[in-house]
């Protein structure tokens, strides 16, 4: 099952950083979503990583 949800978030050419946890790179950064969120609700710049998320206002 994990290997079939890796498979498919590098096909849509997003980043896996951890299990549930994914970066969508914006040009500027990535927002970052983890599971269970609903939504893409934070971002990060390059150089902060996770710890460095921002919520998305």
């Amino acid at each position: 099952m994990v290997a079939a949800w890796t498979g498919q978030v590098h096909r849509m050419g997003r980043e896996i950083k951890g299990l549930g946890l994914v970066d969508f790179d914006n040009g500027d950064g990535y927002y970052c979503w983890r599971y269970p969120e609903a939504a893409i609700p934070r971002y990060h710049g390059y150089d902060e990583g996770f710890a460095g998320r921002m919520k998305i206002v």
